[in-house]
C-alpha cells in the first residue's frame, strides 16, 4: 500500500472510531485533538494537527457544550457548522496545550 494509501486507511478508521465512540458517549475536543496528533506525519507542527483536528470535528458530529444536567448530553451550540469550525479553531489557537481544551466543547453523533 502507498503511504497516502496508508494515510487515507488510518484517517478513515480513527474517524469510524470517533464517530462510533459519539454514538455510546460524549467525546471531548482534547481526544479529537489526540486523535489527530496520531493521524499527522511525524515531526508536524500545531497547524496541521490543528486542520486535520477541525477535518475530523466537520465530519457529521454535532457540537456544543456539556448539559450541567444528569443524563442530558451535549447541547448543541446552534450555529452554522462553519461558525462552530471557526469558533473552534479560534480556541485552539489561544492554548499552547492541548489538555486546556477538555471542556470548550462536546461532541455527539448526529
Amino acid at each position: 500500500m502507498t503511504r497516502q494509501g496508508d494515510a487515507a486507511r488510518r484517517y478513515a478508521e480513527e474517524l469510524d472510531y470517533l464517530v462510533r465512540y459519539c454514538r455510546t458517549s460524549a467525546v471531548y475536543l482534547f481526544l479529537v485533538h489526540d486523535a489527530a496528533e496520531s493521524l499527522a506525519p511525524e515531526g508536524s507542527g500545531e497547524e496541521v494537527v490543528r486542520a486535520l483536528t477541525l477535518r475530523l470535528i466537520d465530519s457529521g458530529v454535532q457540537v456544543g457544550g456539556m448539559s450541567p444536567r444528569e443524563g442530558e448530553g451535549v447541547v448543541p451550540w446552534g450555529i452554522p457548522r462553519e461558525a462552530a469550525l471557526r469558533r473552534i479553531d479560534a480556541e485552539m489557537r489561544k492554548h499552547d496545550d492541548a489538555g486546556e481544551l477538555f471542556a470548550f466543547c462536546w461532541f455527539a453523533s448526529v
